[in-house]
């Protein structure tokens, strides 16, 4: 254990500033890439101070901007924001609804863990309408992948995406006002259920993740849509 601290010791570098000499171990910084989890020594943050036993705290990278590090918040505790990083017996959470930018030299030193390619898809699908990461995130492409129940841009336009296999998907248009057996979203849009259209899957770019389960009340609806326009062609043929 003492040879490891020396060892750490003898690879920091140092650099002047007005507040005296600050250890920056600045190789690790630059090294580490977007899920590495890290260390650092927080005093204060947009005003707020933290006591003594309360600065050493966890985070998850972005990138490194100048002398920022973008990052997002680790904690032991859940919460709503937070999505559960599971290693053996043990869990932790790491939280999508805010960024931080913290100066390079609150930087202590890198965890051994990464997050998971996984994980990482989940914090980008689920903190994108809180944290919009792609404007960020360089290679925020990558972990920004489209599903099935997810409102997404094609052509300049949301649409829901209905249901999608290898290389097509079927979506279906967002309308901001109400028609009769449209079904609401969760921010009070509507999706036209009667206009279906089939593109390449890989020109729609997610905007939000939406409740998968409504493919099956679209499919619901277009039932008893057909049927009643059945009943009422049958009942207008009795009336002549």
């Amino acid at each position: 254990m003492f040879k490891k601290i020396i060892n750490w010791i003898r690879n920091l570098k140092f650099s002047k500033d007005k507040d005296g000499i600050k250890e920056i171990n600045l190789e690790n910084v630059q090294s580490m890439k977007f899920g590495d989890e890290f260390w650092a020594d927080i005093k204060e943050y947009n005003g707020q101070e933290f006591p003594e036993g309360h600065r050493k705290r966890p985070f998850v990278f972005i990138e490194l901007k100048g002398e920022k590090i973008y990052c997002l918040y680790a904690s032991s505790k859940s919460g709503r924001y937070s999505i559960p990083i599971t290693r053996g017996k043990y869990a932790h959470f790491v939280y999508y609804n805010k960024l931080y930018k913290i100066d390079v030299k609150c930087f202590m030193n890198r965890k051994k863990d990464s997050l998971s390619e996984k994980e990482l898809t989940e914090i980008v699908r689920n903190g994108f309408t809180r944290l919009p990461l792609n404007k960020y995130l360089s290679e925020y492409k990558k972990y920004a992948s489209v599903r099935v129940g997810d409102i997404v841009w094609y052509n300049n336009a949301n649409y829901y995406l209905f249901a999608m296999d290898s290389v097509l998907a079927t979506i279906y248009p967002i309308r901001n006002t109400f028609s009769e057996w449209f079904v609401p979203t969760s921010n009070k849009k509507y999706i036209a259920i009667f206009s279906p259209m089939q593109v390449k899957k890989e020109a729609l770019t997610l905007i939000r993740p939406e409740n998968p389960k409504l493919v099956q009340v679209i499919k619901d609806n277009k039932y008893k849509a057909k049927r009643m326009k059945k009943c009422n062609i049958i009942a207008k043929a009795y009336q002549h």
